[in-house]
Protein backbone atom coordinates (compact mmCIF):
# COMPACT_ATOMS: atom_id res chain seq x y z
CA UNK A 1 0.00 0.00 0.00
CA UNK A 2 1.36 3.22 -1.05
CA UNK A 3 1.19 6.44 1.37
CA UNK A 4 -1.56 8.64 1.54
CA UNK A 5 -1.60 11.47 -0.82
CA UNK A 6 -2.18 14.72 0.26
CA UNK A 7 -5.43 16.47 -1.19
CA UNK A 8 -5.92 20.37 -1.19
CA UNK A 9 -7.92 23.09 -3.25
CA UNK A 10 -6.60 26.48 -4.00
CA UNK A 11 -8.83 29.65 -5.51
CA UNK A 12 -8.95 33.62 -5.44
CA UNK A 13 -12.94 34.59 -5.34
CA UNK A 14 -14.47 37.55 -6.78
CA UNK A 15 -13.38 39.31 -3.53
CA UNK A 16 -10.33 41.66 -3.69
CA UNK A 17 -7.39 40.67 -1.84
CA UNK A 18 -8.87 37.59 -0.71
CA UNK A 19 -7.38 34.11 -1.17
CA UNK A 20 -8.81 30.48 -0.07
CA UNK A 21 -7.12 27.28 0.30
CA UNK A 22 -8.71 23.73 1.58
CA UNK A 23 -6.68 21.01 2.02
CA UNK A 24 -6.21 17.77 4.02
CA UNK A 25 -2.55 16.79 4.53
CA UNK A 26 -1.44 13.78 5.37
CA UNK A 27 2.46 14.16 5.09
CA UNK A 28 3.14 17.56 3.83
CA UNK A 29 4.95 19.70 5.83
CA UNK A 30 5.44 23.68 5.78
CA UNK A 31 9.02 24.55 6.11
CA UNK A 32 9.86 28.11 8.15
CA UNK A 33 7.79 30.27 5.60
CA UNK A 34 5.62 33.57 5.58
CA UNK A 35 2.58 35.27 3.85
CA UNK A 36 2.05 38.41 2.57
CA UNK A 37 -1.35 38.23 3.50
CA UNK A 38 -2.98 37.27 7.02
CA UNK A 39 -3.86 33.85 7.84
CA UNK A 40 -6.74 32.40 9.21
CA UNK A 41 -7.34 29.02 9.54
CA UNK A 42 -10.58 26.70 10.61
CA UNK A 43 -9.42 23.26 11.77
CA UNK A 44 -11.94 20.80 10.64
CA UNK A 45 -10.80 17.63 11.77
CA UNK A 46 -7.16 15.70 13.05
CA UNK A 47 -4.70 18.09 14.52
CA UNK A 48 -1.53 20.48 12.89
CA UNK A 49 1.51 21.61 15.11
CA UNK A 50 3.49 24.68 14.40
CA UNK A 51 6.00 27.04 15.48
CA UNK A 52 5.25 30.42 15.41
CA UNK A 53 6.03 33.57 17.39
CA UNK A 54 8.93 31.30 19.49
CA UNK A 55 5.86 28.93 20.49
CA UNK A 56 4.85 25.79 19.47
CA UNK A 57 0.85 25.46 18.90
CA UNK A 58 -1.35 22.80 18.14
CA UNK A 59 -4.69 22.91 16.47
CA UNK A 60 -7.40 20.42 16.56
CA UNK A 61 -10.78 20.30 15.11
CA UNK A 62 -13.02 23.58 15.77
CA UNK A 63 -9.79 25.31 16.31
CA UNK A 64 -8.90 28.72 15.00
CA UNK A 65 -5.06 29.73 13.98
CA UNK A 66 -4.54 32.88 13.27
CA UNK A 67 -1.11 34.19 11.73
CA UNK A 68 0.23 37.92 10.90
CA UNK A 69 1.68 38.85 7.85
CA UNK A 70 4.97 38.44 7.27
CA UNK A 71 5.88 36.23 10.41
CA UNK A 72 7.67 33.11 10.45
CA UNK A 73 6.02 30.34 10.88
CA UNK A 74 6.11 26.04 10.21
CA UNK A 75 3.61 23.28 10.14
CA UNK A 76 3.10 19.67 10.57
CA UNK A 77 1.52 16.62 11.26
CA UNK A 78 0.45 15.99 15.33
CA UNK A 79 -2.18 13.84 14.13
CA UNK A 80 -1.85 9.88 12.50
CA UNK A 81 -4.72 10.88 10.08
CA UNK A 82 -3.10 14.84 9.22
CA UNK A 83 -5.67 17.46 9.57
CA UNK A 84 -8.22 18.40 7.57
CA UNK A 85 -8.72 22.68 7.55
CA UNK A 86 -9.67 25.50 5.22
CA UNK A 87 -7.65 29.09 4.97
CA UNK A 88 -8.31 32.65 4.29
CA UNK A 89 -5.59 34.45 3.19
CA UNK A 90 -6.56 37.91 3.57
CA UNK A 91 -4.55 40.95 1.92
CA UNK A 92 -3.76 44.21 3.28
CA UNK A 93 -7.47 45.87 2.97
CA UNK A 94 -9.08 42.72 2.44
CA UNK A 95 -12.24 43.21 5.27
CA UNK A 96 -11.47 46.91 5.16
CA UNK A 97 -13.71 47.51 2.54
CA UNK A 98 -16.33 45.78 4.40
CA UNK A 99 -15.70 47.62 7.69
CA UNK A 100 -14.82 51.12 7.88
CA UNK A 101 -14.44 51.46 11.64
CA UNK A 102 -11.07 51.27 13.36
CA UNK A 103 -8.36 50.07 12.65
CA UNK A 104 -9.46 50.74 8.86
CA UNK A 105 -10.98 54.12 8.91
CA UNK A 106 -11.69 55.05 5.25
CA UNK A 107 -8.73 57.75 3.99
CA UNK A 108 -5.91 56.07 6.43
CA UNK A 109 -5.17 53.95 3.57
CA UNK A 110 -4.96 49.76 4.12
CA UNK A 111 -3.39 48.34 7.20
CA UNK A 112 -2.50 44.30 7.50
CA UNK A 113 -4.35 42.87 9.91
CA UNK A 114 -2.60 42.26 13.43
CA UNK A 115 -3.79 39.77 15.45
CA UNK A 116 -3.22 39.63 19.03
CA UNK A 117 -3.56 36.08 19.70
CA UNK A 118 -2.80 32.71 17.73
CA UNK A 119 -4.85 29.92 18.94
CA UNK A 120 -8.91 30.58 19.43
CA UNK A 121 -11.60 28.33 20.14
CA UNK A 122 -14.65 30.37 19.60
CA UNK A 123 -17.40 28.57 18.14
CA UNK A 124 -18.86 31.52 16.87
CA UNK A 125 -15.68 32.74 14.90
CA UNK A 126 -15.56 28.64 13.73
CA UNK A 127 -19.36 28.81 12.61
CA UNK A 128 -19.03 31.98 10.93
CA UNK A 129 -16.13 31.16 8.91
CA UNK A 130 -17.68 27.65 7.91
CA UNK A 131 -20.49 29.30 6.28
CA UNK A 132 -17.99 31.81 4.90
CA UNK A 133 -15.92 29.25 3.19
CA UNK A 134 -19.08 27.91 1.96
CA UNK A 135 -20.38 30.91 0.13
CA UNK A 136 -16.97 31.86 -1.41
CA UNK A 137 -16.68 28.57 -2.88
CA UNK A 138 -16.40 28.96 -7.16
CA UNK A 139 -20.00 27.01 -7.81
CA UNK A 140 -21.48 29.79 -5.25
CA UNK A 141 -22.30 33.35 -6.98
CA UNK A 142 -24.15 34.66 -4.24
CA UNK A 143 -21.99 37.67 -3.77
CA UNK A 144 -23.93 39.55 -1.47
CA UNK A 145 -23.99 36.64 0.62
CA UNK A 146 -20.14 36.99 0.65
CA UNK A 147 -20.03 40.40 1.11
CA UNK A 148 -22.46 39.95 4.06
CA UNK A 149 -20.35 37.10 5.55
CA UNK A 150 -17.12 39.03 4.79
CA UNK A 151 -18.44 41.89 6.89
CA UNK A 152 -19.42 40.31 9.72
CA UNK A 153 -16.11 38.12 10.00
CA UNK A 154 -14.20 41.76 9.90
CA UNK A 155 -16.54 42.75 12.56
CA UNK A 156 -15.58 39.78 14.65
CA UNK A 157 -11.82 39.81 14.38
CA UNK A 158 -11.21 43.75 14.50
CA UNK A 159 -13.72 43.73 17.83
CA UNK A 160 -12.24 40.80 19.60
CA UNK A 161 -8.86 39.54 17.99
CA UNK A 162 -6.87 41.86 15.70
CA UNK A 163 -4.70 45.33 17.40
CA UNK A 164 -3.85 48.59 15.94
CA UNK A 165 -0.10 48.50 14.48
CA UNK A 166 1.73 51.45 16.08
CA UNK A 167 2.68 54.08 13.94
CA UNK A 168 6.22 53.27 12.45
CA UNK A 169 6.36 49.62 13.09
CA UNK A 170 6.48 48.79 9.67
CA UNK A 171 9.24 51.22 8.85
CA UNK A 172 11.11 49.58 11.62
CA UNK A 173 10.59 45.79 10.50
CA UNK A 174 11.93 47.22 6.73
CA UNK A 175 14.67 48.98 7.97
CA UNK A 176 16.42 46.19 10.68
CA UNK A 177 19.81 45.60 9.97
CA UNK A 178 21.43 46.92 7.35
CA UNK A 179 23.82 44.07 5.99
CA UNK A 180 20.53 42.05 5.85
CA UNK A 181 18.33 44.64 4.25
CA UNK A 182 21.39 45.02 1.33
CA UNK A 183 21.51 41.21 1.55
CA UNK A 184 17.69 40.87 0.86
CA UNK A 185 17.96 43.57 -2.04
CA UNK A 186 21.01 41.72 -3.92
CA UNK A 187 18.77 38.38 -3.66
CA UNK A 188 15.86 40.30 -4.95
CA UNK A 189 17.31 41.44 -7.91
CA UNK A 190 19.33 37.74 -8.67
CA UNK A 191 16.10 35.50 -8.74
CA UNK A 192 17.45 33.49 -11.43
CA UNK A 193 21.39 33.44 -10.22
CA UNK A 194 23.10 31.08 -8.51
CA UNK A 195 24.23 33.41 -5.41
CA UNK A 196 26.66 31.60 -2.86
CA UNK A 197 26.97 32.54 0.72
CA UNK A 198 30.20 33.80 0.84
CA UNK A 199 29.19 35.70 -2.52
CA UNK A 200 26.40 37.68 -0.74
CA UNK A 201 28.19 37.60 2.48
CA UNK A 202 30.91 39.85 0.76
CA UNK A 203 28.55 42.13 -0.90
CA UNK A 204 27.60 43.25 2.73
CA UNK A 205 31.36 43.03 3.87
CA UNK A 206 30.52 40.34 7.13
CA UNK A 207 31.53 36.62 7.28
CA UNK A 208 29.11 33.93 6.09
CA UNK A 209 28.84 33.04 9.43
CA UNK A 210 27.41 35.90 11.16
CA UNK A 211 25.23 36.78 8.05
CA UNK A 212 23.78 33.80 8.34
CA UNK A 213 22.77 34.64 12.24
CA UNK A 214 21.78 37.96 11.47
CA UNK A 215 19.26 36.44 8.82
CA UNK A 216 17.51 34.23 10.97
CA UNK A 217 17.72 36.67 13.76
CA UNK A 218 15.63 39.22 11.99
CA UNK A 219 13.51 37.32 9.20
CA UNK A 220 13.70 33.87 11.22
CA UNK A 221 15.22 31.90 8.61
CA UNK A 222 18.72 31.09 6.73
CA UNK A 223 19.42 32.95 3.43
CA UNK A 224 18.48 30.33 1.47
CA UNK A 225 14.91 30.03 2.58
CA UNK A 226 14.55 33.28 2.19
CA UNK A 227 15.72 32.91 -1.47
CA UNK A 228 13.30 30.16 -1.42
CA UNK A 229 10.04 32.40 -0.67
CA UNK A 230 11.63 34.93 -3.20
CA UNK A 231 11.64 32.83 -6.01
CA UNK A 232 8.08 31.43 -5.02
CA UNK A 233 6.45 34.88 -4.68
CA UNK A 234 7.57 35.56 -7.97
CA UNK A 235 6.08 32.37 -9.16
CA UNK A 236 3.02 33.18 -8.18
CA UNK A 237 2.82 36.42 -9.82
CA UNK A 238 4.00 34.75 -12.98
CA UNK A 239 1.47 32.00 -12.74
CA UNK A 240 -1.56 34.62 -11.98
CA UNK A 241 -0.67 36.42 -15.02
CA UNK A 242 -1.34 32.75 -17.33
CA UNK A 243 2.67 32.35 -17.85
CA UNK A 244 3.53 28.43 -18.01
CA UNK A 245 5.32 26.41 -15.60
CA UNK A 246 7.96 25.43 -17.58
CA UNK A 247 9.08 28.68 -18.45
CA UNK A 248 8.86 29.96 -15.13
CA UNK A 249 11.19 27.39 -13.37
CA UNK A 250 14.35 28.97 -15.45
CA UNK A 251 12.55 32.49 -15.07
CA UNK A 252 12.83 32.15 -11.04
CA UNK A 253 16.31 30.65 -10.68
CA UNK A 254 14.84 26.87 -10.37
CA UNK A 255 16.46 23.83 -12.43
CA UNK A 256 13.32 22.76 -14.22
CA UNK A 257 10.14 22.53 -13.75
CA UNK A 258 10.06 19.22 -11.20
CA UNK A 259 12.06 21.51 -8.55
CA UNK A 260 9.35 24.39 -9.10
CA UNK A 261 6.91 22.38 -8.21
CA UNK A 262 8.97 20.56 -5.02
CA UNK A 263 9.60 23.74 -3.93
CA UNK A 264 6.20 25.33 -4.74
CA UNK A 265 3.98 23.22 -2.97
CA UNK A 266 6.30 22.88 0.25
CA UNK A 267 5.73 26.51 0.90
CA UNK A 268 2.17 27.02 -0.62
CA UNK A 269 0.17 23.85 0.30
CA UNK A 270 -0.65 23.18 -3.91
CA UNK A 271 1.49 22.89 -7.10
CA UNK A 272 2.03 25.67 -9.06
CA UNK A 273 -0.67 23.87 -11.65
CA UNK A 274 -3.36 24.15 -8.92
CA UNK A 275 -2.61 27.99 -8.00
CA UNK A 276 -2.49 28.79 -11.77
CA UNK A 277 -6.60 27.15 -12.12
CA UNK A 278 -7.35 28.83 -8.82
CA UNK A 279 -5.86 32.08 -9.51
CA UNK A 280 -7.62 32.28 -13.13
CA UNK A 281 -11.30 31.85 -11.39
CA UNK A 282 -11.15 35.66 -10.31
CA UNK A 283 -10.59 36.75 -14.17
Amino acid sequence: MGKPKDLSMFWMPPVDGVEVLHAHFRQHQYPRHTHEAATVALMDSGAASFFYRGETHTAAANDVFLINPGEVHTGWLAHPEGYRYRVLYLGAGALEQFHDEEPGKKGQGSRPLTFRETLVRDDRLASLLDRTHNALKPDNDGGLLQGELLAELAKVLYERYTEPVPAGAETVRRDGNRAVSVAREYLESRLAEKVSLTELAGVVCVSPFRLSRLFNAELGMPPHAFQNLLRVKRARQLLADGARAVTIAREVGFYDQAHLNRVFKRYTGVTPHQFKVGARGQR
